[in-house]
């Protein structure tokens, strides 16, 4: 073997655990490309909007619309991030804490579902299952749900 070609293997060697290192990292800390990709699989109609702001949450988020619905989609600037945000969100949805200690106590037009992938969160406001279920087959895991709704109003069991 010549020196050149043991300098090329050992090159493309640290390459390859280059990419290894950031495709892990991309992998974890960053899967909102993922989810959007994901979800585009699912959905080949599905179209990114603009921007979307929640009071309790310190991102601006993204607006999708998914098999004809609106969701919104927020990446946090790490896991940890993302986690202490879902963290204030009640197991209802009907009370939020932001990270800033502030409180929101939003009356939702429709069942809300919270759903944390790595460091983004997704918000889903209705009844298509097809975009929970899709939404849970990507990895995505739900961590608050709200009550469904009636006429504007949340149903309560007696």
């Amino acid at each position: 073997m010549t020196l050149f070609t043991t300098l090329k293997a050992r090159y493309l060697l640290i390459f390859l655990g280059i990419v290894s290192v950031i495709a892990i990292a991309c992998g974890t800390d960053a899967p909102v490309g993922s989810v959007r990709n994901r979800i585009l699989e699912h959905d080949p109609d599905a179209t990114r909007g603009g921007d979307v702001l929640q009071p309790f949450f310190e991102v601006t988020g993204e607006r999708m619309v998914v098999f004809g619905e609106g969701i919104e989609v927020f990446l946090f600037d790490s896991i940890e991030d993302a986690e202490a945000a879902s963290d204030g969100v009640s197991e209802t949805a009907s009370s939020i804490v932001s990270t800033d200690g502030s409180i929101s106590s939003p009356l939702w037009v429709a069942q809300p579902h919270f759903y944390l992938r790595g460091n983004v969160i997704v918000i889903y406001v209705g009844e298509n299952v097809a975009i929970t279920g899709l939404l849970e087959e990507i990895g995505a895991e739900k961590f608050a749900e709200g009550a469904p709704r009636i006429g504007g109003l949340p149903l309560q069991s007696r």
